[in-house]
């Protein structure tokens, strides 16, 4: 009688111990979905300061690429 009501006890702390572990894991795969849904955010919020900072930099700083307009040539007398 003794050692059914031992493995019983053992049944039901392995019984318990696996429905501990299944919950601890599916806690695990909540936490690693909300921390990547988190991680994306943040990127597109890095991609959206690096797009209005790189925006900032080319608006400061003087376009010496850029050649002025020239106005057209003035027409020249022509001798007839």
């Amino acid at each position: 009688m003794e050692i059914a009501i031992a493995l019983l006890c053992l049944a039901a702390g392995g019984a318990l111990g696996w429905f501990i572990a299944q919950a601890r894991s599916a806690a695990t795969a909540e936490r690693a979905r909300l921390m990547e849904a988190e991680l994306t955010a943040a990127r597109a919020r890095l991609f959206e300061i690096e797009n209005q900072n790189r925006k900032s930099k080319m608006n400061s700083r003087p376009n010496a690429l850029v050649r002025p307009k020239r106005s057209p040539p003035s027409p020249t007398p022509t001798s007839a």
